[in-house]
């Protein structure tokens, strides 16, 4: 529906009266059906299909912008108008048991007495044989519905003249590559409270000590509701660790005795569910934490590699999308070869709560990179952590512009298995890329599923001497 509205006003409303006539027609059917009904809502629903057919064959009629122009059959629009002719067979087929005479026996009507019925007298159908096909009914409707709103939305992000007005501001669609300026919104967040490019390069290695011989790193993690800035006067209602998502990265070696004090100063019971090798009472699952209370964690950093955190309360879905994970990394004990490195969290923000993601970023903030390029040296290694903490989408992907890299999953090896450009992560999935660039200038990077880059997710690699 707002794809039509961002085309026309006129085509938004007639898609709306189109919505609004259904709906009312589908509670008149539940009050009181008939024969009438059922084929008023036939001659509705072949109108829309014959609607479908002529603006994909001989155009749009009448009037608009786009009056005469004929419109691309898409597979979302075509499944709906599949639903639509659907609904007219279910439809007729309640008108041809609506024309059948009541078979008679020794106890009364086989269709039930008049107490059972529904609709006028001698409609002759039973409450049971409507509801049964009313279901049937309903779920189309609903789906051909959904598919339609789907396609709208599809419709109005496919205008490559268009202009794509979503919470991260607003961008043109048809402008891919180019100038840094032809993406995102206007303006930048405020960077004193959050700067992705400070955390780009930001490892939280705790407080070193030596205890019986060994190195301990004890570090802080308070969980505390915050507001954050997830795109230029976009703000989101966060749940975070140390006041910003993703959470610090944390870092140790192969072999440390690790020791966290989570201290819960948010609304809700929080945990810390560390990915990794660990005691079952310090796995962040079962022990929750009250508002106002702490406790903590104590392991060995074990195996090496790119693992995660993040709070496992039920529902976890919500701890997930409010914003409480992040990054923790462990060096093998010789270490990896010197690199510029760098931590890339992919992640989405529902910003109006219908649990569709409005907002798309890496490391938080819609568009940083583009507005602020990550600058790397010619020739230079470089060691980019990648993880997806997107809620809501099955998958992210990483796609980087004129170059391959190595990828090493999860980092555990130190051999990689890919050489690739694009990297495909389900939530949870994590991994390393290796590259260097040789040339100077500016190389785009973003998720390949298009959307999550035309919604925030995109920036720039800076390639300097």
């Amino acid at each position: 529906m707002p794809g039509h509205f961002a085309e026309w006003w006129g085509y938004g409303a007639f898609f709306l009266l189109v919505a609004v006539a259904q709906g009312l027609y589908g509670l008149a059917l539940l009050a009181r059906p008939g024969r009438a009904l059922f084929f008023l809502g036939i001659g509705g629903n072949l109108a829309v299909v014959s609607l479908y057919v002529v603006t994909r064959t001989v155009g749009v009629p009448f009037f608009g912008p786009h009056a005469g122009e004929v419109e691309a059959v898409g597979l979302t629009d075509s499944v709906a108008a599949v639903l639509e002719v659907a609904l007219v067979v279910a439809l007729g087929a309640l008108c041809w048991r609506a024309r059948l005479p009541e078979v008679s026996s020794p106890v009364g009507p086989v269709w039930g007495s008049g107490a059972a019925r529904v609709g006028a007298v001698g409609s002759g159908v039973s409450r049971r044989d409507f509801l049964r096909a009313a279901g049937a009914v309903g779920a189309v409707g609903a789906s051909a519905g959904v598919l339609g709103a789907h396609a709208g939305r599809a419709a109005g992000q496919g205008n490559s003249g268009g202009k794509v007005a979503g919470d991260a501001g607003e961008h043109d669609a048809g402008a891919h590559e180019g100038d840094v300026g032809e993406h995102g919104g206007t303006g930048d967040v405020d960077l004193s409270r959050f700067d992705p490019s400070e955390f780009l390069r930001d490892f939280y290695w705790g407080e070193e000590r030596r205890e019986g011989g060994r190195t301990v790193r004890e570090y802080e993690m308070v969980a505390e509701d915050a507001e954050i800035e997830v795109a230029p006067g976009v703000f989101y209602p966060a749940w975070t660790f140390n006041g910003q998502v993703p959470g610090p990265t944390l870092r140790a070696r192969e072999g440390d005795r690790l020791r966290v004090v989570f201290k819960n100063r948010g609304t809700h019971p929080h945990t810390i569910h560390f990915h990794g090798i660990h005691a079952a009472n310090m796995d962040g699952s079962l022990e929750l934490v009250a508002p106002g209370q702490e406790f903590v964690y104590e392991f060995d950093a074990e195996p090496f590699g790119m693992h995660l955190y993040h709070c496992h309360t039920t529902p976890l879905r919500k701890h997930i999308e409010k914003g409480l994970y992040g990054v923790f990394i462990i060096d093998p004990k010789e270490g990896r070869p010197p690199a510029d490195e760098m931590v890339m969290v992919m992640n989405g923000f529902d910003t109006n709560f219908d649990t569709e993601n409005e907002v798309y970023t890496v490391n938080g903030v819609a568009f940083h990179y583009q507005r602020h390029p990550v600058k790397i040296k010619k020739g230079g290694p470089v060691r980019v952590y990648l993880a997806n903490f997107t809620e809501f989408d099955l998958i992210n992907s990483m796609h980087m512009h004129a170059n391959f890299f190595d990828y090493y999953p999860t980092g555990t090896k130190l051999e990689p298995t890919e050489f690739t450009d694009t990297k495909m992560l389900a939530q949870g999935e994590r991994g390393i890329m290796e590259f260097t660039y040789d040339r100077l200038g500016l190389f785009m990077f973003h998720a390949h599923v298009n959307e999550f880059a035309e919604l925030g997710w995109l920036g720039f690699f800076e390639v300097e001497e």
